[in-house]
């Protein structure tokens, strides 16, 4: 099943890749997650599921159709993660939570890092955002990058422009 026949009330966890994930190393991850989320479905944890990549190889979208995932199927998921992470020198498990979309490219900030940008005045207020604390497949599908104003880090931005003024 692909992440388009799944419907919008779908379970969703946005796992990002900083720096992005090389194609080689997504594709083996996909393969990876495929297997478990099967095993999943095997055990009932889920009645359907999907994989892919997003983004150009930052996000990689696990979506599920039931319940919530338990804390044992997330440590499961974050083992497999961290194999990766060592394997493809990525951060996957703890990347910066901020992701910005401006002039083509795509930046990982910390809280901290984001303030600094803002303060310098590197963050304009119409720049685009990536939303990766989504929790359902409808809520990616509408707006998984959208403006700043409309984007959970607009009052960090709005403290950082206080401070430089």
């Amino acid at each position: 099943m692909t992440i388009d026949e799944l419907p919008d009330d779908a379970m969703l966890r946005v796992v990002s890749a900083c720096p992005a994930l090389p194609a080689v190393a997504a594709e083996a991850m996909c393969l990876a997650l495929t297997k478990l989320f099967a095993q999943f479905q095997h055990e009932g944890r889920c009645s359907e599921f999907a994989i892919t990549v997003a983004g150009g190889g930052s996000f990689m979208l696990l979506a599920w159709v039931g319940s919530p995932l338990s804390g044992c199927s997330h440590d499961k998921i974050a083992k497999l993660l961290s194999l990766f992470e060592q394997r493809a020198a990525v951060a996957l498990l703890a990347p910066p939570p901020i992701v910005m979309e401006g002039d083509g490219q795509r930046q990982f900030f910390t809280h901290s890092q984001f303030k600094a940008a803002v303060i310098e005045g590197l963050v304009a207020r119409d720049v685009l955002m990536w939303d990766t604390m989504v929790a359902d497949l409808g809520s990616w599908r509408a707006g998984s990058c959208r403006p700043l104003s409309e984007h959970w880090a607009y009052p960090l931005w709005q403290r950082a422009q206080a401070l430089a003024s």
